[in-house]
């Protein structure tokens, strides 16, 4: 954990509370090898990781929370760019035909996964400071209507 208290230290000022918020998702992430792995070997993931947690408490709680989130801070191109009204359809469509001979309850997974992911692209874009509020909003909102 000493990458992890180094990465904080050069990162924020507000060491404390980024202390608390990453070290409560690193516990729900040492459950899953892979994702220590990923931390350790992409220090952009870690840096993200840092910079989330010391920006939001929301998003902190939303990486610990949902494990599949994680594997979007490798790529700031990604984590960083929220997908546009059509392409949220698109990629929803390419995910359920993935999964279109799985049981119900995959699909179902499948369908909230795909939603926290595109949430957190959000947040963090937000946070970020890459796209407006109103940008913000409109993203959401194509997000919601996806799913209606």
């Amino acid at each position: 954990m000493s990458w992890l208290l180094a990465e904080i230290g050069l990162s924020t000022t507000l060491v404390a509370t980024t202390l608390q918020r990453a070290t409560t998702v690193m516990e729900a992430l040492f459950a899953y090898s892979a994702y220590s792995v990923l931390l350790r070997e992409k220090p952009k993931a870690l840096q993200n990781l840092v910079r989330l947690c010391a920006a939001s408490r929301w998003i902190a709680e939303q990486l610990a929370a949902y494990p599949i989130l994680p594997g979007q801070l490798y790529d700031d191109d990604i984590l960083y760019a929220p997908l546009e009204r059509d392409d949220i359809y698109a990629a929803l469509v390419n995910e359920i035909q993935s999964i279109a001979t799985s049981s119900f309850d995959q699909q179902l997974d499948c369908l909230s996964q795909f939603k926290y992911r595109k949430i957190l692209r959000v947040a963090a874009a937000d946070v970020g400071d890459k796209i407006t509020l109103m940008k913000v909003s409109d993203h959401l909102n194509f997000t919601a209507k996806t799913y209606s």
